[in-house]
């Protein structure tokens, strides 16, 4: 979807390997914002997914970056808090800690960072750099192999059983979806531009305590079926939102209140 100086102009599907189609659409709209929230990766992809969205992805962005900083287009970018900074053994990690991701998913984010910052170095491009850690709610996709409470509330809901990697320990931070737009929000109305902002709840739960949460507010006969664990999965992972409170006032829901409103959605009064 793009939007310009012009208003609302609709919805376009665009190849963005074709750096110059992309380019076209924004000199006709006036665009003075792009969004990029695309990725075919997760966290599980493999290197053969990798170096494929390296070619068809990750590489022309390059080219578009250069572009937008001489057109003097601002750039965001959804960046990921649960795999770039890979494991740590810090209670909570901060945009200035090291990364080093575990996973190509995670790899191909660091990647992209990097190629904004560099183009901002370098050419002068405006960014922001947003790192979500498990954003849920209302019109997630229960269906995909990401997103850990919209598809154990749906397999719960159906009584289905729900496999598991490892033991359940595995450590997350998870934020309601409306808490993470209404930061994004407040962020553009600041004008923080230049900067990375890590945006969680600053809390973390093990995925056995996730579930837990959601068999407390559901009647449910799912069985939970462990499998061995992956080796790409950050053990534990919880974001520092010290930086982005100190930008905007940010108090995000916890995760039980966020849960019980994303099934209250599911099943309207």
């Amino acid at each position: 979807m793009l939007e310009g100086s012009k208003g609302f102009c609709g919805a376009f599907t665009l190849n963005i390997t074709n750096t110059k189609e992309v380019l076209n659409y924004i000199s006709s709209f006036q665009i003075h914002c792009v969004v990029n929230l695309a990725s075919n990766l997760i966290p599980s992809s493999s290197y053969e997914a990798y170096i494929q969205e390296r070619a068809n992805f990750i590489s022309p962005i390059s080219e578009l970056l250069d572009e937008l900083a001489n057109r003097r287009v601002a750039y965001i970018y959804f960046s990921s808090g649960g795999t770039i900074y890979g494991s740590s053994d810090k209670f909570s990690v901060n945009e200035a800690d090291p990364k080093n991701p575990i996973s190509y998913y995670g790899l191909s984010k660091l990647w992209h960072e990097e190629l904004i910052l560099n183009a901002s170095r370098t050419r002068g491009l405006r960014y922001l750099i947003l790192r979500p850690s498990n954003p849920f709610g209302p019109m997630q996709n229960p269906l995909k192999k990401q997103g850990l409470i919209a598809v154990a509330v749906d397999r719960m809901r159906k009584n289905q059983d729900i496999e598991i990697w490892g033991d359940g320990l595995v450590v997350r931070d998870y934020i309601w979806v409306g808490d993470l737009t209404q930061a994004i929000a407040s962020l553009l109305d600041k004008d923080s531009w230049n900067e990375i902002y890590n945006i969680g709840s600053g809390f973390g739960y093990s995925i056995n305590e996730v579930l837990s949460t959601i068999q407390s507010l559901l009647s449910t006969q799912s069985k939970i079926v462990y499998s061995p664990a992956r080796i790409e999965d950050v053990k534990h992972i919880v974001l520092d939102i010290q930086k982005l409170r100190t930008a905007i006032e940010f108090y995000p829901l916890e995760l039980k209140q966020g849960i019980k409103l994303y099934i209250q959605d599911l099943d309207p009064i």
